[in-house]
Protein backbone atom coordinates (compact mmCIF):
# COMPACT_ATOMS: atom_id res chain seq x y z
CA UNK A 1 0.00 0.00 0.00
CA UNK A 2 2.96 2.68 0.88
CA UNK A 3 4.50 2.03 -2.57
CA UNK A 4 1.72 2.22 -4.66
CA UNK A 5 1.00 5.51 -2.74
CA UNK A 6 4.42 6.71 -2.87
CA UNK A 7 4.48 5.90 -6.61
CA UNK A 8 1.45 7.66 -6.95
CA UNK A 9 2.37 10.93 -5.21
CA UNK A 10 5.82 10.84 -7.10
CA UNK A 11 4.29 10.91 -10.69
CA UNK A 12 1.85 13.72 -9.66
CA UNK A 13 4.97 15.70 -8.01
CA UNK A 14 7.43 15.05 -11.03
CA UNK A 15 4.42 15.61 -13.29
CA UNK A 16 3.61 18.99 -11.42
CA UNK A 17 7.34 20.24 -11.83
CA UNK A 18 7.63 19.78 -15.65
CA UNK A 19 4.43 20.92 -16.26
CA UNK A 20 4.99 24.32 -14.36
CA UNK A 21 8.45 24.94 -16.62
CA UNK A 22 10.70 24.83 -13.40
CA UNK A 23 12.63 21.76 -14.89
CA UNK A 24 14.06 22.62 -18.31
CA UNK A 25 15.31 19.55 -20.11
CA UNK A 26 18.22 20.83 -22.74
CA UNK A 27 18.07 19.15 -26.10
CA UNK A 28 20.16 16.40 -26.83
CA UNK A 29 23.68 17.43 -27.90
CA UNK A 30 24.43 17.47 -31.33
CA UNK A 31 26.78 15.11 -32.79
CA UNK A 32 30.44 16.19 -33.16
CA UNK A 33 31.94 15.56 -36.66
CA UNK A 34 35.32 13.94 -36.11
CA UNK A 35 38.52 15.02 -36.94
CA UNK A 36 40.52 12.99 -39.54
CA UNK A 37 44.24 13.51 -38.19
CA UNK A 38 45.52 12.36 -42.11
CA UNK A 39 43.29 15.40 -42.70
CA UNK A 40 44.76 17.50 -40.56
CA UNK A 41 48.15 16.53 -41.69
CA UNK A 42 47.48 17.51 -45.13
CA UNK A 43 45.68 21.15 -44.56
CA UNK A 44 48.70 21.48 -42.51
CA UNK A 45 50.84 21.09 -45.48
CA UNK A 46 49.03 23.19 -47.56
CA UNK A 47 48.95 25.60 -45.53
CA UNK A 48 52.30 26.33 -45.15
CA UNK A 49 53.00 25.07 -48.34
CA UNK A 50 54.45 27.71 -50.77
CA UNK A 51 53.09 28.08 -54.18
CA UNK A 52 54.68 28.60 -57.42
CA UNK A 53 55.01 32.44 -56.37
CA UNK A 54 56.44 31.89 -53.51
CA UNK A 55 53.90 32.58 -51.34
CA UNK A 56 52.05 30.64 -48.89
CA UNK A 57 48.68 30.81 -46.83
CA UNK A 58 50.67 30.89 -43.49
CA UNK A 59 52.54 34.27 -45.21
CA UNK A 60 49.34 36.40 -44.60
CA UNK A 61 46.98 34.41 -42.38
CA UNK A 62 49.52 33.74 -39.48
CA UNK A 63 49.46 35.96 -36.60
CA UNK A 64 51.27 38.69 -36.80
CA UNK A 65 51.27 38.71 -40.15
CA UNK A 66 48.81 40.72 -43.51
CA UNK A 67 45.77 39.61 -42.88
CA UNK A 68 45.88 37.40 -39.73
CA UNK A 69 42.60 35.04 -39.17
CA UNK A 70 40.87 36.19 -35.80
CA UNK A 71 38.90 33.12 -34.12
CA UNK A 72 35.49 34.86 -33.84
CA UNK A 73 35.62 36.10 -37.57
CA UNK A 74 37.20 32.47 -38.70
CA UNK A 75 33.87 30.66 -37.12
CA UNK A 76 31.56 32.23 -39.27
CA UNK A 77 33.51 31.84 -42.44
CA UNK A 78 34.56 28.21 -41.90
CA UNK A 79 31.81 26.06 -43.21
CA UNK A 80 32.29 28.07 -46.37
CA UNK A 81 35.74 28.92 -46.61
CA UNK A 82 36.30 27.33 -50.09
CA UNK A 83 35.21 30.36 -51.48
CA UNK A 84 37.67 32.61 -49.49
CA UNK A 85 40.11 30.26 -50.17
CA UNK A 86 39.30 30.53 -54.25
CA UNK A 87 39.30 34.15 -54.17
CA UNK A 88 42.13 34.29 -52.26
CA UNK A 89 44.00 32.77 -55.04
CA UNK A 90 43.46 34.87 -57.50
CA UNK A 91 44.20 38.04 -55.47
CA UNK A 92 47.18 39.85 -56.70
CA UNK A 93 50.65 39.13 -54.82
CA UNK A 94 49.02 35.78 -53.87
CA UNK A 95 48.83 32.08 -54.25
CA UNK A 96 48.69 32.37 -57.82
CA UNK A 97 46.95 30.38 -60.26
CA UNK A 98 48.53 27.57 -60.83
CA UNK A 99 47.51 26.72 -56.34
CA UNK A 100 43.82 27.94 -57.78
CA UNK A 101 43.64 25.46 -60.28
CA UNK A 102 45.44 22.39 -58.61
CA UNK A 103 43.41 22.74 -55.68
CA UNK A 104 40.64 20.64 -54.97
CA UNK A 105 37.37 19.73 -52.69
CA UNK A 106 39.33 17.00 -50.35
CA UNK A 107 42.08 19.64 -50.13
CA UNK A 108 39.63 22.10 -49.30
CA UNK A 109 38.08 19.96 -46.76
CA UNK A 110 41.14 19.14 -45.24
CA UNK A 111 42.61 22.78 -44.55
CA UNK A 112 39.00 23.23 -43.22
CA UNK A 113 39.72 20.91 -40.50
CA UNK A 114 43.25 22.14 -39.81
CA UNK A 115 41.73 25.24 -39.00
CA UNK A 116 39.31 23.97 -36.86
CA UNK A 117 41.93 21.97 -35.13
CA UNK A 118 44.24 25.27 -34.70
CA UNK A 119 41.47 27.93 -33.22
CA UNK A 120 39.14 25.51 -31.57
CA UNK A 121 36.55 25.56 -33.75
CA UNK A 122 35.47 21.94 -34.10
CA UNK A 123 31.94 22.87 -33.29
CA UNK A 124 31.84 25.50 -36.40
CA UNK A 125 32.07 22.34 -38.57
CA UNK A 126 28.61 20.87 -38.52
Amino acid sequence: MNLKLFILLGSVGLSSLFASGTIVIPPPPKPKIPLDLAKIAKGKLLFYQKSATGMSCSACHNKGEVKPFRRRKLAKKLKRISKNIKKCSFADGRMGKEFHNSINKKDIVAIQQFLAKKYRLEDYLR
